[in-house]
């Protein structure tokens, strides 16, 4: 929750910094996205993998949702999901430099299933880890960010990490990043919430 909180207040600070309302703060958003051009990718994909490796700054689903908004469907779910993929071997990276200076903490902590299941994942095929990764992306039982630092505390192939935490967000990822391509419509008003007459009911009742 701290992260939602955060990015309130983040929002609440560039409102009172800048005098505009939250449609005023996207189109500014928007106009400044373009003017840095290909750079604006770089720097949201770095962004998004910050908020994933490190979740207590602001939330990376917001971030996710505005990413439809900056870029559109396509290429907002192909930066989102390149920097899940990313931010899955960062984490991976760090959660394995803590089990090399403190060996005891591994899967073998949580049952010996776990243990089992780490045995396995380790002399697993390439395509075969890739697999089980995406589908661990798609299940609502892991969530995505634990789930990073406990494929660090594997042996499983960085390659499957990075193929399967790809594959298996493609799909989540599109399916948020065009919810916040028709937030954007809605706050333009390009789509209406509700019936055009029935907009004009209501005002005649004010």
């Amino acid at each position: 929750m701290t992260q939602y909180a955060n990015t309130a207040l983040l929002i609440a600070y560039l409102r009172r910094r800048t005098g505009l309302d939250v449609p005023g703060l996207v189109d500014a958003a928007v106009a400044r996205a373009k003017a840095l051009g290909f750079g604006a990718y770089v720097w949201y994909g770095l962004a998004v993998v910050s908020f994933q490796v490190l979740p207590f700054q602001l939330s990376a689903f917001i971030a996710v949702l505005f990413a439809g908004v900056l870029f559109g469907v396509w290429k907002g779910t192909l930066i989102v999901t390149l920097a899940c993929a990313t931010s899955a071997l960062i984490s991976r990276s760090l959660a394995q430099t803590v089990q090399q200076r403190w060996p005891s903490i591994n899967l073998g902590m949580f049952g010996k299933r776990m243990a089992a299941l780490e045995a396995r994942l380790g002399k697993a095929h390439v395509g075969t880890a890739t697999a089980v990764v995406a589908l661990l992306r798609l299940s609502p039982m892991f969530p995505f960010v634990p789930t990073n630092y406990l494929l660090g505390l594997t042996s499983i192939d960085p390659r499957a990490v990075f193929a399967g935490t790809f594959l298996g967000c493609l799909l989540p990822q599109a399916a948020i990043v065009s919810a916040g391509v028709v937030g954007a419509s809605a706050l333009g008003g390009s789509i209406y919430m509700c019936r055009p007459s029935s907009r004009r009911w209501a005002r005649s009742r004010r």
